[in-house]
């Protein structure tokens, strides 16, 4: 790990990775009231039957009305689509004065495992304990991984910590079953993404980016908030050094600017 400031280090690291898919090649399986579901089924070397439903970055704001139909999006995914594992991308709400309204939505998400990461949004505020956090997502019947291991009928998810106000640090130990890196900053992936430690995750699910938010045609992006610019602003990407899979969604809410041009919100269905 390199310290904060730093960030550049990891650029030779870029190398390793190629896009498979990107924004204009997603493949659309249903639609909701405020978002489309995005399918994605990687060529893995080996598979576990599972199916992943993935969202992040809801931003919960004032309007509670607009948030309530992302999650009732999400209700509606997953009664249709029964995934086995329900994972939260973080970055719950804008404002701590809204968990609460966020929470008592988000437990009402059904699914037999729900897991959540922290976001920046999250670490961002520092007088909140990882313990006090954990509490706050249980209330929405989310378990919150935040350097440690998340264990369900085969499947292993490990939580990093957020790059931007955390600290995230390589597990000590890989358990059996099949791994997944769960990291809300793609940049993450880079800066943990040592090849003796992402050949043990066939697959890495981020969000953070929220694919630019603003995009135009035949350009895409404009800027997301990556310290390697728009290279990891959305889709699969491939690690040809480690076999490891990495999909960015383009999440649920918004930033500063309350508006999406050309970038819906999402969530993603991950068949195993």
């Amino acid at each position: 790990m390199t310290p904060k400031g730093s960030a550049f280090s990891y650029r030779h690291r870029l190398h390793d990775w190629r896009r498979l898919t990107d924004y204009r090649r997603r493949i659309i399986l249903a639609e909701g009231k405020r978002s489309v579901l995005v399918k994605y089924r990687p060529a893995f070397s080996a598979s576990c039957n599972r199916k992943i439903l993935f969202f992040s970055d809801l931003h919960w704001r004032r309007d509670a009305a607009v948030y309530q139909e992302m999650i009732g999006d999400i209700i509606t995914y997953t009664r249709a689509f029964e995934p086995d594992l329900i994972l939260f991308g973080g970055d719950l709400t804008s404002s701590t004065c809204h968990l609460a309204e966020a929470m008592n939505a988000m437990k009402e998400i059904p699914g037999p495992a729900r897991v959540a990461v922290a976001g920046n949004w999250e670490r961002r505020r520092g007088w909140i304990s990882a313990g006090r956090w954990r509490d706050y997502f249980a209330l929405g019947n989310f378990d919150l991984v935040l350097q440690n291991w998340f264990l369900h009928d085969g499947l292993a998810v490990f939580g990093a910590d957020d790059i931007k106000r955390g600290h995230p640090i390589p597990p000590d130990s890989y358990p059996d079953g099949f791994r997944i890196l769960a990291a809300h900053n793609p940049d993450t992936v880079i800066d943990m993404g040592r090849r003796d430690i992402l050949k043990h995750f066939p697959l890495a699910l981020c969000g953070h980016t929220h694919g630019g938010q603003i995009r135009l045609p035949f350009w895409g992006p404009l800027k997301t908030s990556s310290n390697y610019g728009t290279k990891f602003d959305y889709g699969m990407f491939y690690n040809e050094k480690t076999g490891t899979f990495m999909i960015i969604t383009a999440g649920m809410g918004y930033t500063m600017i309350r508006r999406r041009l050309l970038c819906r919100s999402e969530a993603a269905l991950i068949e195993l």
